[in-house]
């Protein structure tokens, strides 16, 4: 499997489309897990269907390269029996012995999740200490109305819309609708700048299109998709508002890995 450098990518799934555990699809992502070589990321590690998390419940999801050999192996479901045969009458391949596949952006962890919240729950999420956890402890839906807390490295995401903020200057901003909601009581909208420089020109050509749906009608449902940002919030420091003159401050969401050449690495838009 070969990741795409590409990633944040724009896909029209449906998000919320559940998979009967037995059917053909997730029977055979369960089979191929367990006999592929795993995968090794900034972020993770897996093997079979275990994903091993550069994780704490203080700090959150860190930069961390996960060694494939550092997951224990944990009980793996067993392969249904409708689970097609291949010409040998096995129910899956055999395995091979490349070395693990390496990931470069948050896509294939984010895929993780969304599989395991369409109904595989063969999945198993560990931290670094091996313990396990739940993808609720490392994806936040900006939709629960919970207040959130600052200074964690996690993956937020929500319903979004994307608008210029410096057109001329290829600078975008992406909001998450709503207001939310800090543990220390500041609320206030969640946006994020990208500057399309430090993005590939398939993601920015998303933008500039999801841009003009949003500026020619916002009401459309197509100007609104479902967005993961690997980051952290805090709050600003004390701004000036001109028409009023008052003092407010906002929520911000910074990314992780920001230093990194591709931006969009921290981005997955579906």
């Amino acid at each position: 499997m070969k990741d795409q450098k590409v990633s944040p990518y724009f896909k029209s799934a449906n998000k919320d489309q559940q998979h009967d555990p037995n059917c053909d699809r997730i029977v055979g992502q369960i089979a191929k897990r367990q006999y592929d070589n795993g995968e090794t990321s900034s972020t993770y590690g897996r093997k079979q269907n275990t994903v091993k998390l550069g994780f704490d419940l203080t700090s959150g999801l860190q930069p961390t390269q996960i060694s494939v050999n550092s997951i224990p192996t944990l009980p793996e479901p067993l392969v249904l029996k409708n689970r097609k045969s291949n010409s040998n009458g096995n129910t899956a391949a055999k395995p091979n012995y490349n070395r693990p596949v390496q990931i470069k952006s948050i896509e294939r962890l984010v895929s993780y999740f969304q599989d395991w919240r369409a109904g595989d729950k063969s999945l198993k999420l560990i931290d670094k200490n091996n313990n396990r956890i739940s993808f609720y402890d490392v994806f936040i839906d900006l939709g629960d109305n919970k207040d959130l807390s600052v200074n964690q490295s996690l993956i937020y995401f929500g319903n979004a819309y994307v608008k210029r903020f410096k057109a001329n200057k290829g600078i975008y901003y992406l909001s998450f609708t709503g207001e939310h909601k800090l543990t220390s009581g500041l609320s206030s909208k969640i946006s994020i700048g990208i500057n399309t420089k430090n993005v590939s020109n398939r993601f920015k050509k998303m933008l500039n299109n999801k841009a003009d749906i949003f500026e020619s009608n916002n009401s459309n449902p197509e100007a609104y998709f479902e967005a993961f940002v690997y980051g952290k919030l805090s709050e600003s420091e004390e701004k000036t508002a001109k028409v009023t003159g008052k003092k407010f401050k906002t929520i911000q969401l910074s990314l992780e890995n920001s230093k990194q050449n591709n931006l969009q690495w921290n981005f997955v838009i579906y």
